[in-house]
């Protein structure tokens, strides 16, 4: 659908309502990419029912070193961004908590 609004065309890509948005079946982390990663790693999950949402990040020793409250998420499918500029190399700990779900992955930043 392409609407011309003064000197400005409008293309509709995403119309709700004509094609609502996909409902995921498993909520969690659905990817880390790219894995390993230098500084930027993207962080893709899902929720299946609204719930108070969370992530962290730790290092090797255990200590935290990024955290995301998230709030109350509703359905759907999510993007995050980590920037690990000033991080040392190595493997971190990811952490997912939406609910009474937590699940874990690790992500290597490779310099």
């Amino acid at each position: 659908m392409e609407t011309i609004i003064a000197s400005f065309t409008v293309n509709v890509i995403h119309s709700i309502i004509d094609n609502p948005p996909p409902v995921p079946i498993l909520a969690g982390i659905i990817s880390t990419y790219p894995n390993p990663f230098n500084p930027l790693v993207n962080i893709s999950y899902a929720i299946t029912e609204p719930a108070e949402t969370e992530v962290s990040i730790y290092n090797q020793v255990g200590q935290r070193v990024w955290y995301r409250n998230l709030g109350s998420t509703a359905i759907g499918i999510y993007n995050l961004e980590w920037n690990a500029t000033g991080n040392t190399s190595g493997r971190y700990i990811l952490r997912f908590k939406s609910g009474n779900l937590m699940q874990t992955k690790i992500i290597t930043l490779s310099k």
